[in-house]
């Protein structure tokens, strides 16, 4: 048996981490630090506001100023496939992105899961997919193999900042 789940508070206004341990034989969950540049994005495209409509642009100002602290924003969810790490936390990835391109940081916290997490495989409705799909189906949407993103309107003036030359 292992430990292999770390349950999440979805409620946007209460972004505190709630652990909750699970002997299992599925496969592990863990927490780490990852340089975000190996991280990859899951979706094509994400929104340019948080659940709480901060702005990500206000949130890089704001970690830039030290208004807001790093440990201040939950850790990314991230799901290894293969080789590879995928964010399931992409607006967070972006704003951490921006931030190791401009040297501000260097790794951040993560939750690393399988595929096979009870977290990713979990079901619901997709209204795009159009039929009860996993976190997992739902969630990669890439065109890019996760390299970039597009920032919806009114967009990102650090959008050019998010690349990360070891992906390419």
């Amino acid at each position: 048996m292992v430990l292999t789940e770390v349950a999440l508070n979805e409620d946007a206004n209460d972004s505190a981490l709630q652990r909750k341990a699970v002997q299992s034989d599925a496969m592990l969950v863990t927490t780490s630090n990852l340089d975000p540049c190996i991280i990859r994005f899951a979706q094509a495209s994400i929104s340019a506001q948080f659940r709480n409509w901060q702005s990500l642009d206000d949130t890089i100002k704001g970690l830039l100023d030290d208004e807001i602290k790093v440990d201040d924003i939950p850790p990314l969810e991230v799901v290894q496939d293969g080789n590879d790490y995928y964010s399931l936390s992409n607006r967070r990835l972006f704003v951490f992105r921006v931030m190791a391109s401009l040297k501000k940081l260097s790794s951040v916290r993560v939750i690393l899961m399988s595929k096979s997490s009870p977290r990713v495989t979990r079901l619901a409705i997709s209204p795009r997919l159009g039929y009860a799909a996993t976190k997992w189906e739902r969630c990669f949407s890439t065109k890019n193999n996760g390299v970039e993103v597009i920032v919806s309107k009114p967009g990102s003036q650090y959008l050019q900042f998010q690349s990360s030359a070891s992906l390419s």
